[in-house]
């Protein structure tokens, strides 16, 4: 198991003050406590402050605090750091020369030395490519764990003495409260426009990205979109000889056999995954078995059932138009449920896809605004706006076609008008498939 003791004793007595307390930071507060740290904590909702005050931790916001004895704020990801301004807490610690970290940076500082570290970001394929990884280094016979923004909080993870690898998904406002970790091998996927709000500009939320390589750290990084190959190029002049990775490059193994990763995108998905195993010098045929045998990931291109000639597809994870797009592409006769909080840029990008359409059917708040751009495109449409409408209307039109077809939930848009997340999304789509 982890050794946080190592982090706590460098507190020399003071506290950490956990600032948002969702998963990860519930976690962070349990591990340190047992560690034996004294943690202060805060949330806006009063539930996970109750669970916080259960592990041992004091309650109290930031405003009532005296700052003089704190060693460290361990932020939640997303509160912001700098745009559109910082969070009062980032100022306060700052004057008061408070490191403001993330979970991530302390599993950093603690790990054991024979642990290598890869991290995994980019705009999309971010999870599918962590899992995946994981899985091929696991039936490759490397003990690896998998943990970060993929779910599993990085102060929770299982790590023994025979541990070989921890596999982490990096969010950008993960490597945005990582002053100091940086992975041995990073891997960079690919990176288009996506929490501006957070960052400020697009140039910006790419450097962040960029902060994956450091110094000793090889990188794996996409020359597929401009900034990617920008941040390539930065590289490649600093003498770290990158690794080329590019759609252009064939696999050393043909992937009609993995039909857990279906589609370009996880074309690239696969790829990293097999430039990281090259790295590590496994053999090719070992990494394609392994392949093979991935079970997928929820929310992501999951197949949920097939009635007749139709199968139900739950791709409630594309919460963007690029993301949305890389389903769109990889099926036929699509009968499509989108719609949500849309994102900056709409629906703008997929219209290559739009011949794989035969219908869609709209939900959310973002419906009126999709159907005009679906009316531009000439795609039919209905506006559904429920979830379970929707469901069951695609099926009912999709079964009249009479040939193989698509139902698929890829929503290109957030959940948050109608869901707690992406993953209740996809969740109550399983429930209405099911109940067909």
């Amino acid at each position: 198991m982890l050794d946080l003791s190592i982090f706590t004793k460098s507190l020399d007595g003071q506290a950490v003050y956990v600032y948002g307390l969702g998963i990860s930071g519930l976690a962070s507060a349990e591990a340190l406590i047992k560690a034996g740290a004294k943690v202060i904590a805060w949330d806006d909702k009063e539930a996970p402050r109750n669970k916080a005050a259960q592990f041992g931790a004091d309650i109290a916001n930031y405003q009532d605090v005296d700052f003089s004895n704190i060693a460290c704020v361990l932020l939640s990801p997303g509160i912001p750091l700098t745009h559109p301004v910082p969070h009062p807490i980032v100022e306060i610690a700052h004057s008061r020369e408070a490191e403001v970290i993330g979970d991530v940076e302390i599993l950093g500082r603690v790990l054991p030395h024979h642990v290598k570290t890869i991290g995994i970001t980019g705009t999309n394929g971010k999870s599918t490519t962590t899992a995946l990884l994981g899985h091929v280094l696991n039936e490759c016979g490397m003990e690896a764990v998998i943990g970060g923004n993929i779910g599993n909080p990085a102060l929770t993870l299982s790590i023994k003495e025979t541990t070989q690898i921890v596999v982490l998904e990096l969010s950008s406002y993960q490597i945005d409260l990582c002053p100091s970790f940086r992975p041995d091998i990073g891997v960079l996927l690919n990176i288009s426009a996506d929490h501006i709000e957070r960052h400020g500009s697009l140039a910006q939320y790419a450097a962040v990205k960029a902060r994956i390589f450091g110094h000793h750290t090889r990188p794996i990084i996409s020359i597929d979109d401009r900034l990617s190959e920008e941040i390539f190029d930065v590289e490649a002049e600093m003498g770290k000889a990158p690794v080329i990775m590019t759609l252009k490059q064939p696999l050393p193994f043909k992937t009609d056999s993995l039909k857990t990763l279906t589609g370009k995108h996880n074309h690239q998905n696969a790829l990293a995954v097999y430039l990281v195993c090259q790295q590590l010098e496994l053999a090719p045929d070992k990494v394609l078995r392994a392949m093979e045998t991935f079970p997928g990931l929820a929310h992501r291109q999951q197949i949920i059932r097939t009635i007749g000639k139709v199968t139900f597809i739950n791709d409630s994870k594309a919460t963007n138009a690029e993301a949305a797009g890389k389903a769109l592409e990889a099926y036929n006769n699509i009968y499509w449920i989108v719609g949500g909080q849309a994102k900056e840029g709409g629906l703008h990008g997929l219209e290559s896809c739009m011949p794989k359409v035969k219908k869609a059917y709209l939900i959310g708040e973002a419906a009126n605004e999709f159907a005009g751009w679906l009316e531009r495109e000439n795609i039919p449409f209905d506006l559904c706006w429920t979830l379970d409408k929707a469901v069951s209307e695609a099926a009912e039109e999709a079964k009249v076609l009479g040939e193989e077809a698509v139902v698929l939930l890829s929503p290109a848009c957030a959940s948050w008008d109608q869901f707690n997340s992406f993953e209740h999304r996809g969740q109550v789509f399983e429930q209405c498939v099911k109940a067909l």
